[in-house]
């Protein structure tokens, strides 16, 4: 049984991996990173310089299609899973979220209500925003799968900002 709940914690941190296995860093230290980070507006997470104040990251979550960084009106780590279908999509959205949640004890969370339109004016299926506490209470945390109407395709993101 402790095998079970260990290897269950293991795939739920998953998503939080880099996709290099030469990293060292569990998934927990990765969001943890992040959300430190974002205090500085993510000063070693910025690479290339995509457009102005938008970067690729240093950092890759293991699968993500692309993660950047947007400082043009707040900063922003993002990353993005993109799926054919609605149930992994809203499946990988709830293990990033229940991820999340045992990386962040004492953070407030919310869910955000199916059909709420996202930034890209889509559709969220399912998502959970996270508040900070302590030093981090102006930081938020959003993990969601959003879709166009009537449409099976999902993006997941994970959205880490700081006002």
């Amino acid at each position: 049984m402790k095998t079970g709940l260990v290897a269950a914690a293991a795939m739920a941190l998953a998503p939080f991996m880099t996709a290099q296995a030469a990293h060292a860093q569990s998934g927990c230290d990765n969001m943890k990173r992040i959300v430190a980070e974002a205090l500085d507006a993510f000063p070693t997470l910025r690479g290339d310089e995509i457009d102005d104040d938008w970067f690729d990251s240093t950092l890759y979550l293991q699968g993500a299609a692309e993660c950047t960084i947007d400082l043009s009106i707040a900063s922003m780590f993002s990353c993005a899973w993109d799926f054919d279908a609605a149930a992994p999509a809203d499946a990988h959205a709830g293990v990033l979220a229940d991820a999340a949640r045992q990386c962040l004890p004492g953070w407030r969370w919310e869910a955000i209500e199916p059909g709420t339109k996202s930034e890209n004016n889509l559709a969220i299926t399912r998502g959970i925003r996270m508040i900070g506490n302590d030093d981090y209470e102006d930081t938020l945390i959003e993990i969601y799968a959003e879709a166009f109407p009537d449409s099976a395709e999902r993006t997941v993101w994970l959205e880490v900002t700081q006002p």
